[in-house]
């Protein structure tokens, strides 16, 4: 009923990874222009290109980025 300002999404699920979920939300007509912000611990750069072309907004790694750093865009975006 309710679509969501913002997404943020992990890569590493248990059941499927962040890169289906991603293609799959950017395929439904309701969430193709809901922003998705990628926080994962995967920091190659293919992951980082992948996800933008699927239609990532951003791109966090969890483990190098400042949770206020992660508050300040979250806040920006919405």
């Amino acid at each position: 009923k309710h679509r969501p300002n913002l997404v943020i999404l992990d890569l590493i699920m248990p059941e499927t990874d962040g890169f289906e979920i991603l293609k799959k939300l950017k395929k439904e007509t309701w969430a193709k222009n809901v922003p998705v912000i990628v926080l994962s611990n995967l920091g190659q750069e293919e992951d980082r290109a992948k996800a933008k072309s699927l239609g990532a907004l951003d791109y966090f790694v969890k483990s190098n980025t400042p949770i206020s750093d992660i508050i300040a865009r979250v806040k920006q975006v919405i």
